[in-house]
């Protein structure tokens, strides 16, 4: 299963503290609900328990803009593409996994490109062909 998310990859905040205790940052929960609805939207098939339990394996490609600046000869730029992985994670909990540690292999890719976008692609483990097939895909 592939998706393609356009738009700047967005990584994961780290929780704040404020005066009431903690909190995500704006700009992760948003971008985590705008993530939400687009892979929902795509994803109606995943309703499948069999699916939602079973072991993943997950290919992430982060296309980010080009830094104006270059250091070493290879623009090496923040965020970590871990942070990256973290927020997709999060936001397809629920959708194309009970929860992301159903992840068993994880691929990561950091790219710099004219046209910022995320591309993920979702392989379910151990789902035999006659299931799929039963479910439609």
């Amino acid at each position: 299963m592939n998706f393609i998310i356009m738009g700047d990859p967005v990584a994961k905040g780290r929780p704040r503290l404020g005066r009431f205790g903690t909190y995500t940052p704006t700009k992760t929960r948003e971008a985590e609900d705008r993530i939400k609805s687009e892979i929902q939207f795509s994803a109606d098939k995943v309703k499948s328990k069999i699916y939602l339990e079973a072991a993943v394996s997950l290919e992430i490609n982060f296309y980010v803009k080009i830094p104006k600046t270059k250091k070493r000869g290879y623009p090496v730029s923040r965020p970590d593409v871990d942070n990256y992985s973290k927020l997709i994670m999060d936001a397809c909990n629920g959708i194309l996994w009970n929860d992301d540690s159903q992840v068993i292999t994880l691929i990561a890719r950091k790219h710099y490109h004219e046209n910022p976008h995320t591309e993920i692609s979702v392989n379910y483990i151990g789902v035999d062909i006659v299931t799929r097939v039963k479910n439609g895909d």
